[in-house]
Parts: C-alpha cells; structure tokens; sequence
C-alpha cells in the first residue's frame, strides 16, 4: 500500500488532522492506523470557548457538538467547606454573564468515533484494529511501516509505505 501520509492513533488529534489533511489536500492519501475496535468510554472532557471555536469554525462540527453533547457557559468552579455540604450550598465560582462562544461538555467516546468516521468519509483509509510493529525511517523519500491486525479473528501482517 503507498500512501502519502500515516497518522498512528484514530480518536480525535489524529482524525482531526486527516480531516483537515483531506480538505486542504483532497488527492492526499492518508491512512489512519487505530488500535481499538471501538473507543472507550472516559471520564467526561470540558471544552474551552477557544477549541469549542476549532471544533465548530474549522472541523465543521456544530450540528454534532450541539445534538450529541452537552454545551456549557464558560468556566465555573464550585468550592465547598466540608465533603457532606451539597451542591446548591456550595460557593460558586464563574463568569456573571454567558460566554459569547459556546463550550461543551463532551462525550470523547461518542466526539472521537463521530470525527474518524468524517475522515473517513472524506477519504482517509481506515485500518483498525491495528498496530504499528515496527517503522523504518530513511532520509528522504519512502518510510515503510509495519502494521499488525485482525480482521475476523485472523491476525495478518502487511507494510505501508508512506511518504516523508
């Protein structure tokens, strides 16, 4: 297989990145090398105004964000004097007005497969699972990776050669 570029890891760095591979470079060959079948579930992430701004503005991703996920205003903090005191007894922290840019409170599970299968439908080849076994770099020219994975039960081996 020959591709132009490789991105090792699925959830949301690297299909974000072929994501905006393919748009700037829609003949580019990218392939995206994931480990898992399927994304873990992980403790909830908070998202600021200013990646909210790159996941709706540059990665399209407004109508998911707000359908999927939780939005929020702005930092807030909540402090209180003793484990047992319940929440509306404690002393809260936050902006007095809304944030003009929405932030989110997301799912990474749900947000990182919704973003690999975008890649994927802008282009980008998909192996997974799958590993990197070993990477061979040269100066210059074709780089060779060594990827292991299964497909139905059967565990295979092959190389790609990518671009440097």
């Amino acid at each position: 297989m020959d591709y132009d570029v490789a991105i090792i890891g699925g959830a949301f760095s690297g299909a974000a990145t072929a994501l905006m591979l393919k748009r700037r470079c829609p003949n580019a060959r990218v392939l995206i090398i994931e480990k898992t079948t399927e994304f873990d579930r992980k403790v909830g992430e908070s998202t600021t105004e200013v990646s909210s701004c790159y996941m709706t503005r540059i990665l399209g991703l407004t109508h998911h964000l707000g359908h999927h996920h939780l939005p929020k205003q702005g930092l807030r903090l909540w402090f209180s004097q003793h484990p047992e005191q319940s929440f509306d007894d404690c002393v809260e922290l936050g902006a007095r007005y809304g944030a003009r840019l929405a932030g989110f409170q997301v799912d990474r599970a749900t947000l990182d497969t919704h973003l690999l299968e975008e890649a994927v439908k802008a282009g980008c080849e998909l192996v997974r699972p799958a590993k990197v076994t070993s990477l061979q770099l040269h100066d210059g020219g074709e780089q060779v990776n060594k990827l292991s994975h299964s497909i139905f039960e059967m565990n295979s081996e092959q190389s790609a050669r990518v671009g440097w």
